[in-house]
């Protein structure tokens, strides 16, 4: 008899464990650094050749700009945010009780409780 109160009381007590939980984003980090080496740079899973022609530079240049990274992680947050105002809240229960203070209702055309005998 006493198992299903406990069972009763750990969903409860769980249930209100899971209502504490929080997120807090961590900011992103905008300050934008220049490579010292050619090791460094972001080659995008391709090897470099052993020479480096117009269009090698170019793409190296564009894909390792400071400003341009900085400028392609603010489209990935815009993104990220547009997918987040899409969906749909998390579902909550609520509920309330009061008690009923003023007795039956009067229309402003009945006499006075008092008055009707």
């Amino acid at each position: 008899m006493v198992q299903p109160y406990a069972r009763a009381a750990v969903t409860l007590v769980l249930g209100l464990m899971a209502g504490c939980a929080s997120y807090a984003p961590l900011p992103l980090n905008k300050s934008a650094t220049m490579k010292d080496r050619v090791e460094q740079l972001d080659v995008e899973a391709h090897p470099l050749p052993p020479q480096l022609g117009i269009d090698d530079i170019a793409l190296l240049a564009l894909r390792n700009n400071p400003d341009l990274v900085a400028a392609r992680a603010q489209r990935g947050l815009a993104q990220a945010q547009m997918l987040a105002a899409g969906i749909a809240p998390n579902p909550s229960l609520n509920g309330s009780y009061g008690f009923l203070l003023g007795g039956p209702a009067r229309s402003a055309h009945s006499p006075p409780v008092s008055a009707r005998t």
